[in-house]
């Protein structure tokens, strides 16, 4: 039998730290605001919180475009990143593209932060994000960084 007499008060929240996560869903929709937005939503890949969700948002109002790039440029390899550049951000050509980021992986900076704000609870935010490194990589930098004598 199951009943609600063990069931916590409040939300988990994932501890702060970083995280290797992929992305499993993205769906663009109007803010609270009615501003478009693309919601992300992120699996966790390892550890205490392996198969937990991290949500995040990235606003399309020009003056919040940086995330989005910056999100972008950090889950594609250089070619595909210059591809989507140069897509119409707000026709529904970029939102096509992007879908294809869908299993792609990245590191996620999780801080907390009070939300909703002057409520008293905090939640998990994704607060930073930065490309997986792998060993292939690193050896490929290396090797572009020495000068090979042929």
């Amino acid at each position: 039998m199951t009943t609600l007499k063990d069931v916590k008060d409040g939300y988990d929240n994932v501890a702060e730290g970083e995280y290797k996560v992929e992305v499993c869903d993205l769906d663009k929709r109007p803010s609270d605001s009615g501003n478009d937005c693309l919601y992300w939503k992120y699996e966790i890949l390892s550890g205490k919180y392996q198969g937990r969700m991290l949500q995040d948002t990235t606003s399309l109002v020009e003056s919040s475009l940086w995330k989005l790039k910056k999100l972008i440029k950090t889950l594609c390899k250089e070619e595909k990143y210059r591809e989507l550049l140069e897509l119409d951000v707000n026709g529904g050509h970029l939102y096509g593209e992007l879908v294809c980021l869908k299993g792609k992986q990245l590191i996620l900076t999780v801080a907390h932060r009070e939300w909703p704000k002057n409520s008293g609870e905090m939640r998990a935010s994704v607060a930073s994000f930065k490309p997986v490194v792998t060993v292939d990589d690193e050896i490929s930098d290396a090797i572009a960084d020495e000068e090979v004598p042929f």
